[in-house]
């Protein structure tokens, strides 16, 4: 990748003076009101996934412990007008992350795709942090995933996960980020040791917010994320620096080992309501393992969530491991469409050539306008 075409957030550390600032400043409407203003610098953003442009840019400033700069930068965007827009270097480069991070596919300078290259979707944080990582973070070796997981959680449940998580963040300090989505929107949580405060970034309802209660942050991820159902169900990832591997592999290691955190995931009876749309967030992350505890323990391989089957979202996303899974339990790769693309064609338009061989083992077979449509955008081997 050309280094020009990395658009660079070198955000300095700094905390800030002004009672302005320290002033909470909500949006109504939020995400509606940061398109506005991006729209107002000349972008192309709309509300189709602003939330993963604002979680991925969010993410580089919690991982350099910086999260007040981006505050601060939202405060500078907010009180900006057409009149000075034009002098904001540092407004437009925010907004030229958040827009890459957002709609990368209208970017395809910054985005490699070289032919037969195996990629993640486009909306996928290892593939955008790249592109609007400081320099300190490049320093630390970039961003890795060091752990995902996901379930359906009731209020006390998901309070008591996030207890666990900090009492180990506590024990081995280090920055990360956990970036949580029910498959509609995605939201941003730290623990920050330094602080002993989460702090919490939505796309709906910026700035930050800080928590010192995991009570009250577990009501929050609960009314931003599946609002409608009892419990929140959602997959997670959680990033680190390389240089914090280690050390955070440690604290991931020891929460997870918790009975609190193994007596949570369980999956049975009182969950089973959310079974469907568990193994489709399981699916939509690749959380293998929670993936292979709910199909151990019944659920429906072939069922469908928002129109879309478990294997058809993994195909998509690249998440070979649950395809592999659903298809030695059953999963169908051929049959009525309706709402949803096969697997095999949402597999090769994503690049994700290892699935597609993997699923045509299993008899997998393209409709005809999906064999048409990948011709004609030059991806039909």
């Amino acid at each position: 990748m050309k280094k020009k075409n990395v658009i660079r957030l070198n955000k300095r550390v700094k905390k800030a003076k002004s009672e302005k600032y320290k002033t909470a400043f909500p949006w109504n409407n939020t995400a509606n009101n940061f398109v506005e203003k991006l729209q107002e610098y000349g972008y192309k953003g709309d509300n189709e996934g602003m939330c993963h442009g604002v979680a991925c840019v969010a993410a580089n400033n919690l991982l350099q412990n910086s999260i007040e700069q981006f505050d601060e930068d939202l405060l500078h965007i907010k009180e900006s007008d057409k009149t000075t827009q034009n002098q904001s270097v540092s407004n437009q480069v925010f907004f030229s992350c958040v827009e890459i991070a957002h709609q990368p596919d209208k970017h395809p300078d910054f985005i490699p795709h070289e032919e037969n290259e195996k990629r993640f979707p486009s909306q996928h944080l290892l593939t955008i942090m790249p592109l609007i990582q400081s320099q300190q973070i490049e320093a630390e070796g970039g961003v890795i995933s060091a752990y995902k997981f996901s379930g359906a959680y009731g209020k006390n449940d998901l309070t008591s996960c996030l207890s666990v998580i900090r009492d180990e963040i506590n024990k081995y300090p280090h920055p990360m980020v956990i970036l949580l989505s029910d498959e509609r929107h995605i939201i941003a949580v730290q623990y920050n040791p330094n602080e002993k405060t989460w702090i919490f970034v939505d796309a709906n309802s910026l700035p930050s917010r800080h928590y010192t209660s995991e009570n009250n942050l577990a009501i929050a991820i609960g009314r931003t994320l599946t609002p409608e159902l009892k419990k929140t169900v959602f997959s997670a990832t959680v990033y680190v620096t390389r240089k914090n591997e280690v050390i955070a592999k440690q604290a991931i290691s020891e929460y997870t080992n918790t009975t609190i955190w193994k007596q949570t995931h369980l999956v049975n009876a009182k969950n089973k309501p959310y079974w469907t749309r568990w193994l489709f967030v399981s699916a939509w992350e690749g959380c293998v393992k929670e993936a292979a505890l709910l199909l151990a323990a019944g659920a429906n391989r072939n069922a469908k969530y928002s129109g879309i089957t478990a294997i058809a979202e993994a195909a998509q996303q690249g998440n070979i491991g649950v395809v592999t899974l659903l298809l030695k339990h059953g999963a169908l790769v051929n049959g009525p469409r309706k709402l949803s693309e096969t697997p095999l064609y949402r597999a090769l338009f994503y690049g994700h050539h290892d699935i597609a061989n993997c699923l045509k083992d299993y008899g997998a077979k393209l409709q005809e306008d999906e064999a048409t449509k990948l011709e004609t955008f030059g991806l039909l081997q």
